[in-house]
Parts: structure tokens; C-alpha cells; sequence
């Protein structure tokens, strides 16, 4: 196995939001938004270790692809118990949060209801504030603010009610494949061509990217040439390329 440089391990630490698990099974995949930056780095934990945790306990991907937005995929019950996890995270540190969820804008009305019936029930019940946002890209945010236990519980009804692709079977491109609900791009996901990977990562600020990059590129083509894969950056994103063996130890 090629030896792991340090450049390497910050590369593994940034990718475990993508925690590279198969998942059988129906898979969806539901777009969300934080309002508060500080909430994301509560996620992430030192080292990736917190966001890490959450996916291996509820079977889930979780990626923040940009910013404050990110994914969840996973069955739609475990997608529910990673945003449980996540709202008992923030809720060591806030009283309070606001988190959008990004459903298909033809199941708007199922939040919604008659005359808004079923929304201001939601309300209600969850104790929290629920807005809908305007449509974008056929997606639509649901905007929910409250304590960490009235969006839980808005956000366990809106998965249990949505109908969201089937990644697995629809054929149809993901959320992050079509750029968010947010406005934005991120890196494109693709496996298994051939027996090649391609799995973005998302770094947390230029001097990350910096690091790895070296100077002069030396240090991204050194890691290249030991693992022999594929790496390249826009921006803060970046996408690694190669076998699944390689593609690991390229990490």
C-alpha cells in the first residue's frame, strides 16, 4: 500500500463528508440549507469527526458540497434519523435553529394542503415557523425555524410525505447533479464507469486547497503519481478520479 502523506490524511478527513458506504435499497437524496455557518462547523466536527459519526449511525451520505448546503442520502428513514442527529448536535449550542429542506416543487402541495391547512397543522404540532419559498429549478425550500425539536419533527413529517426520486431506479438527476435549489454548482458525482470513481470533495477554505495543490502543482502531482489517480480543483470543490483501490490510497 503507497504510504500516506500528510497532505493525504487532510484529503481523507475532508471526504468523510461523503462516507463512502453502498447503500441497498431504495436511496434518496434531499437537499437542505443552514442558515447559520457556525451550525456547519458544528456538523463537521474537528476533523470531520461529528459528520462522520452521524453517517455511520444512521447509514446515510451526508456532503456539504458549498457553503451552508448540502445532501443527505440514504433510505428515507434513515435520511429522517441523520437530521435527528444533526438538530440533537445543534442543540448543544443553540437554542434555536433555521433549516431549509429542498423538495420536488410538485409535492409543495402535500406540505401545504388545502388553503394551507396542513401547514399551519404542521405548526402547531412541531412548534416551529414553516415557510415555503419560491420555485427554482423545479425544486422548492421549505424554510423551517424553531428549536431543534420543532424542526425535527416538521422535517420527519415533510420526508414521510414527500415522494422524492429513487436515485437507484428514476434515472432522473440528482439534486446536486442539477445545481441545488440555492443557485449553485457543485462538483458532479459519478461511480462505477468501468471500474473508475469520481467523488467530489469540498474543502473548507483556499488555504486547503492551496496545501494540497503545493507549489507549482508538486504536491497534487506527487500525490497523484503515488496512488494514481486523477485530482483536480475549482474553486473549493475538487474532484478525485481512479480505481477504488488506487482511490483510497490516493487519500
Amino acid at each position: 500500500m503507497v504510504a500516506k502523506s500528510e497532505e493525504s490524511v487532510v484529503i481523507t478527513t475532508l471526504i468523510l463528508f461523503n462516507v463512502m458506504m453502498p447503500l441497498k435499497g431504495e436511496q434518496i437524496e434531499c437537499g437542505f440549507a443552514l442558515s447559520n455557518s457556525d451550525h456547519v462547523g458544528r456538523l463537521i466536527g474537528t476533523k470531520g469527526e461529528t459528520i462522520k459519526s452521524i453517517c455511520h449511525e444512521t447509514g446515510t451520505y451526508i456532503n456539504f458540497s458549498q457553503g451552508n448546503q448540502g445532501t443527505v442520502c440514504g433510505k428515507k428513514q434513515s435520511v429522517s434519523n441523520a437530521f435527528e442527529r444533526m438538530a440533537i448536535v445543534l442543540a448543544e449550542v443553540d437554542d434555536s435553529i433555521s433549516l431549509d429542506i429542498i423538495i420536488p416543487q410538485t409535492q409543495v402541495g402535500k406540505i401545504v394542503g388545502k388553503k394551507g391547512v396542513t401547514v399551519k397543522k404542521l405548526e402547531q404540532d412541531s412548534g416551529g415557523k414553516i415557510s415555503i419559498q419560491k420555485p427554482f429549478a423545479e425544486q422548492q425550500n421549505v424554510s423551517i425555524t424553531g428549536t431543534p425539536a420543532a424542526v425535527t419533527h416538521a422535517l420527519n413529517y415533510i420526508i414521510s410525505v414527500v415522494t422524492f426520486p429513487n436515485l437507484r431506479k428514476s434515472g432522473k438527476r440528482s439534486f446536486s447533479q442539477m445545481g441545488g435549489a440555492l443557485g449553485h454548482r457543485p462538483a458532479k458525482r459519478v461511480f462505477g464507469i468501468r471500474g473508475i470513481h469520481e467523488c467530489p470533495v469540498s474543502l473548507l477554505d483556499s488555504d486547503s486547497v492551496s496545501k494540497i495543490i503545493g507549489t507549482a502543482g508538486g504536491t497534487i502531482k506527487r500525490i497523484c503519481e503515488e496512488s494514481a489517480t486523477r485530482i483536480s480543483f475549482r474553486g473549493l470543490i475538487g474532484v478525485i478520479t481512479g480505481k477504488k483501490r488506487e482511490y483510497f490510497e490516493g487519500y
